[in-house]
């Protein structure tokens, strides 16, 4: 397996942007589609394969972490719910 060349494509991949915009279930369900739309066409052995999707399955988790926290974060503000007003401190509060 070449791990070096696995290595670069994760870093290349991690410097297309700030976010990586596909979650878990794109990164596992369609690999090669994502892997050609950042212009990388190469043959994997199965073990290459594995590792790669191992690699970016944790930079989609990642990502989808941040995403809830920001949402979470958006939304919710020293236990009031933003969206809808309520307050989470008083029992049935609206």
């Amino acid at each position: 397996m070449n791990r070096y060349m696995i290595g670069n494509i994760v870093e290349f991949v991690k410097s297309c942007g700030n976010a990586f915009s596909y979650d878990m279930d794109d990164v596992t369900e369609r690999l090669q589609e994502i892997l050609v739309e950042y212009g990388i066409y190469s043959i994997f052995t199965d073990e290459e394969y594995y590792e790669l999707l191992e690699e970016l399955l944790s930079i989609a988790e990642k990502q989808e972490m941040a995403e809830a926290v920001r949402l979470a974060e958006s939304q919710l503000k020293c236990g009031q719910d933003l969206e809808w007003g309520s307050d989470f401190r008083i029992p049935n509060y609206v």
